[in-house]
């Protein structure tokens, strides 16, 4: 199995997205927008993870990331381990937001414009499944219940 960090980063009440370049080795994630994150490499716990892939993707370094919890994604080619993480970032957080090294872009988008984004196929149905939980995270900093953790 393997297994994925990713992390919804939070901003005057707007998710931080990455959109994956046509180089990406899935492809459904080719040209896709989704959350900051990606695989954990052997060794490697999920927070260490997660906060490799924000710095790598997005140059940010968040003071605080809270675990929310995990799912299994099933695959055509196996299961997935998502461990997922919020963080709220200050205005001087974001001031070092820039691309990394993957990807074509990262952008801050409000809820109401995350599901008319070309979103991957498991972010898609994922945050189908929980928008009401995942926009009042965006946009009141409460921690839900998220229904497929």
């Amino acid at each position: 199995m393997s297994r994925i960090a990713s992390v919804f980063l939070v901003h005057n009440k707007k998710l931080l997205l990455h959109l994956r370049d046509g180089g990406h080795p899935d492809p459904n994630l080719k040209n896709k927008w989704g959350l900051v994150g990606g695989s954990i490499e052997k060794g490697e716990d999920p927070l260490s993870a997660v906060m490799r892939e924000i710095k790598e993707e997005s140059n940010l370094v968040p003071s605080k990331v809270n675990l929310l919890g995990k799912l299994e994604i099933n695959k055509s080619d196996g299961k997935v381990e998502a461990f997922l993480f919020y963080s709220q970032l200050s205005d001087e957080e974001v001031k070092s937001l820039k691309l990394g090294n993957e990807g074509k872009a990262v952008q801050f988008f409000p809820a109401d414009q995350i599901l008319k984004l070309p979103l991957s196929p498991e972010v898609k149905k994922y945050y189908s499944l929980n928008q009401a939980a995942i926009d009042s995270l965006i946009n009141n900093g409460e921690i839900p219940t998220f229904s497929v953790l």
